[in-house]
């Protein structure tokens, strides 16, 4: 038999145990908006969609999908977002985004 949707979302599991709280991540992404501003949130979202991610990778999602758009988006806002706790060092030039529960912008 299937299970529903429900039963499976609920089941625990060691890849939602590596999530922060829902809470914690809302409180981490207010944070970083209120920060740096929108430009730097929609390069956030963007970049959020990525598992592996380089600076070369960050700038070209910023050129790409913001200012291509007529977004003013600044060249800092790649490193604010690398460097920011929304982010973790793999390696020099390795981040990966934070994982956050259901819900939030990111993942």
């Amino acid at each position: 038999m299937i299970d529903s949707f429900e039963a499976v979302a609920l089941r625990p599991s060691i890849i939602r145990q590596q999530w922060l709280p829902l809470k914690l991540a809302m409180q981490e992404i207010v944070e970083f908006g209120k920060r740096f501003g929108l430009e730097h949130i929609l390069l956030a979202c963007h970049a959020a969609l990525l598992s592996n991610l380089t600076p070369e990778l960050i700038n070209l999602v910023r050129i790409n999908f913001l200012n291509y758009r007529g977004i003013d988006c600044p060249w800092i806002a790649e490193a604010d977002f690398l460097l920011s706790p929304l982010c973790r060092s793999v390696d020099d030039t390795l981040f990966r985004s934070r994982t956050y529960g259901t819900g939030t912008s990111t993942h």
